[in-house]
């Protein structure tokens, strides 16, 4: 008789499972591909939703409860973590669409450190399973609720919009990329060609960092594989990107 399985697993491990660095598990974790979470104990949090009104986005709470065990973050609050080492948080992600988990008012945010980050099991077998990655779970284990669509609302033709609990407001270029990407991200490819949504927005940059540099948490919103594509910041499937000659083809069209 073994050990019983465990219910989650530090980073390190993780790292090590799948010959992955550090660095590499920030960057799934940060374009939104992997789930970590924080331990927490007795830890007391607001729950609510997010509404659109005419006057904007507006928070309704609907009461407290208490945490107990790896609880799930928003992957941007991370950054600071993976960037140096140390960071707070001072949320947790929604379990539902359009809602939000913040710690209670008088809450000090908590401080975290890379040691602190989880990754539970569900989570772990759901990523495997999506990648195709050996060692992905054969049983019948509930995979949780990592794949749970996160809250995606707009309002005003997207010149308002809320994601995984945060809320932006934008310019109408800025606008027109996300509308082009939430479209793209209900088809069987959501990655788009950065410098394609910038033309077909009539943008007077060919830099979708310079477009959306008002917006600090920006990321937080549009996801980038690092190599000139980009999708809604939204679960991941796994979907391939356009090639590159099909992207070529684009420039040559726009051309004549």
């Amino acid at each position: 008789m073994g050990l019983p399985p465990k219910s989650y697993f530090h980073l390190t491990e993780i790292a090590e499972r799948w010959s992955a660095s550090i660095q590499d598990l920030a960057c799934y974790t940060l374009d939104g591909l992997l789930e970590i979470a924080i331990m927490t104990i007795g830890t007391r949090v607001e729950i609510g939703r997010f509404e659109m009104g005419d006057r904007g986005v507006f928070r309704f709470p609907e009461g407290e409860k208490i945490l107990h065990g790896p609880q799930a973050v928003v992957s941007s609050d991370l950054w600071p973590v993976f960037r140096t080492g140390a960071g707070k948080i001072s949320r947790f992600k929604p379990g539902k669409t359009g809602g939000y988990i913040d710690l209670s008012e008088d809450i000090e945010p908590m401080a975290v450190t890379l040691q602190d980050l989880l990754v539970t099991r569900a989570e772990r077998d759901r990523f495997e399973g999506a990648h195709g990655l050996c060692g992905a779970a054969t049983t019948d284990e509930p995979s949780g609720n990592a794949s749970e669509e996160r809250a995606f609302l707009q309002r005003n033709n997207y010149a308002e919009v809320v994601i995984n609990g945060e809320a932006f407001r934008l310019g109408l270029l800025q606008a027109s990329i996300v509308r082009e990407l939430h479209r793209a991200s209900q088809s069987d490819n959501p990655w788009r060609h950065g410098k394609e949504l910038l033309a077909n927005s009539n943008a007077q940059t060919m830099r979708m960092v310079d477009l959306f540099k008002t917006k600090q948490n920006w990321r937080t919103l549009i996801a980038s594989d690092g190599r000139g594509y980009y999708r809604l910041n939204l679960p991941d499937r796994p979907t391939p990107r356009p090639s590159h000659s099909a992207y070529r083809r684009f420039r040559f069209a726009i051309a004549v």
